[in-house]
């Protein structure tokens, strides 16, 4: 059976402005699709292009329903399922709690979480947005097998970077669970995850470069490597995981780019960021 599934961030931004940029199509376009067309009044909320599963081509969705500035529901054909999706948004003292919960999505049965990936990333996306941030990353969905390869600029010094991506608590707050970081070739680097996921240190220039080894389940092993390069105030961090061959690496696209997006939010943002909640992660998979 399909899961209902509950994800949530507040957003310092009044929740006028919020459904704004969730009903907009030009504002979609910045931070969650290539493509969209709204018109609330007329029953239209659909968007399409390469940054959302299943929908290259022409929208399908369907607009259920709305109340100004609280709320939005639409129907979301992807993965071969009906999906509903529910905003809902709560403001109080000038910011927007902003619960989104999804109904049908089937991927739980599979033993993996791809939509909600996509969902952290265009959330996390949709805060940076609202919040003045610029240069957002979305993931390409065309892209289906080899090597996964994606960059972003973040605002901030490379070294503040380099310690987002290296120490143990930064990586804790964003992304693992447990994680165990010893910065030496063949030193240990897990995220804690019981499934897999890095393993040891391959290579590494402090703040400039990082490889490591990554083992998934009884996948065979590949590697995942960082670069970063900038100056005072702007990195720009590159991402290269490679050794898939021709096997399918989708996955890896949507759940990198949800990292990335997640770790610019956090630098970005600084102390008044807080990690989305969300249940959405099979209890083995990453993040959960």
């Amino acid at each position: 059976m399909s899961k209902t599934i509950n994800t949530s961030l507040t957003i310092r931004r009044p929740a006028a402005e919020i459904f704004r940029l969730l009903t907009t199509a030009a504002e979609l376009e910045q931070w969650f699709t290539e493509h969209a067309e709204v018109d609330l009044a007329a029953g239209t909320y659909r968007f399409w292009g390469i940054h959302t599963p299943d929908v290259p081509e022409q929208g399908e969705q369907k607009l259920l329903a709305y109340e100004q500035d609280r709320s939005l529901s639409y129907v979301w054909p992807v993965n071969g399922n009906d999906t509903e999706v529910h905003f809902t948004l709560e403001e109080q003292d000038g910011a927007t709690l902003v619960m989104l919960t999804t109904v049908g999505n089937r991927e739980w049965e599979q033993g993996h979480g791809s939509m909600t990936d996509f969902w952290v990333a265009s959330l996390e996306n949709l805060r940076l947005h609202a919040l003045g941030h610029t240069a957002l990353l979305k993931c390409d969905y065309r892209r289906e097998q080899g090597r996964v390869e994606l960059n972003l600029e973040i605002a901030e010094d490379p070294r503040r970077v380099w310690r987002g991506l290296t120490d143990p608590a930064e990586l804790d707050r964003f992304f693992a669970s447990g994680a165990w970081v010893e910065l030496q070739p063949g030193g240990v680097f897990s995220y804690g995850w019981q499934a897999g996921g890095p393993q040891q240190v391959v290579s590494v220039k402090p703040a400039q470069s990082l490889e490591v080894s990554w083992q998934w389940g009884g996948e065979p092993e590949t590697r995942v490597r960082w670069e970063l390069n900038g100056s005072t105030g702007r990195t720009r961090l590159n991402l290269v995981h490679s050794g898939f061959g021709e096997r399918k690496s989708q996955d890896y696209y949507a759940g990198w780019t949800s990292f990335l997006v997640t770790l610019k939010a956090m630098l970005e943002l600084g102390e008044q960021w807080r990690k989305i909640e969300t249940d959405g992660y099979v209890p083995e998979g990453a993040t959960a």
